[in-house]
């Protein structure tokens, strides 16, 4: 069969909710890891990668850092709006100059609650304790998203800082939980660098310093990209067949 022909339902699997690691290991890379090599399965642990791979190989690192995507506002009648921040508009060539900008800015969204927004007005940020006074308007409807146009005119904060203080990170919806402060630190690689996922790299969780130093000391050499990591890695398929999706 083409790959293009195979049907979506074929990936379905049933994962028991005490399956689902809530919570990272206090020691990250005891996490356990599949090795799959000459036709053969077998488990392993990432603090023994260093054995498993191929001296003189090389490791690539994605140092992609999430951010506080999701943000929770309110209409005057009290409906509450939640909008989670997804990527730039197109009228930025490049992420860092979108959340460079200061007093306003245009950004890619999903909603949730939209149906409550139908009049298009302006909503401010719920429960905020801070100065910064966000508001969000919707600029256009596009499918499967929003357009949403966000202004703060009182501060001279980027949109990265109202970001890292007025909103929350957005940890995987799998996890069934709410986000905590210490997601802050356990939802980043230790070499996150470059803000603008909305979600993290999570094979690269498990990485600790004493890990990547092993792998060093037997002759692996390591290298770093930057590819942002969309909502797509958390969304449903919507669509029957690879090919449609």
């Amino acid at each position: 069969m083409h790959p293009k022909k195979i049907e979506i339902s074929n990936f379905n699997y049933e994962l028991p909710e005490h399956c689902v690691a809530k919570y990272p290991l206090q020691k990250k890379d005891h996490a356990r890891l599949l090795v799959f090599n000459n036709n053969k399965i077998n488990d392993a642990h990432y603090y023994n990668l260093e054995n498993i791979l191929e001296p003189n190989s090389c490791l690539f690192f994605n140092q992609t850092k999430v951010i506080n995507a999701r943000l929770l506002f309110q209409k005057a009648s009290g409906g509450k709006i939640e909008i989670f921040c997804l990527e730039p508009d197109t009228r930025y060539n490049d992420i860092q100059i979108a959340l460079s900008q200061k007093q306003s800015v245009y950004w890619k969204c999903l909603v949730g609650g939209a149906s409550k927004w139908k009049d298009n007005s302006t909503i401010q940020l719920a429960n905020n304790q801070n100065s910064i006074h966000l508001k969000a308007t919707i600029s256009e409807k596009i499918p499967g998203a929003f357009i949403i146009h966000f202004t703060w005119p009182s501060t001279d904060l980027t949109f990265a800082e109202v970001l890292a203080t007025l909103g929350e990170l957005p940890i995987p919806p799998y996890l069934n939980r709410k986000t905590e402060t210490s997601d802050l630190i356990n939802y980043q690689t230790i070499f996150a660098n470059i803000e603008g996922s909305v979600a993290a790299p999570t094979a690269a969780l498990h990485f600790t310093e004493d890990l990547i130093n092993k792998i060093h000391n037997n002759d692996i050499t390591t290298n770093y990209i930057t590819l942002h990591v969309g909502s797509g890695t958390f969304m449903p398929e919507k669509s029957s067949t690879i090919n449609d999706h």
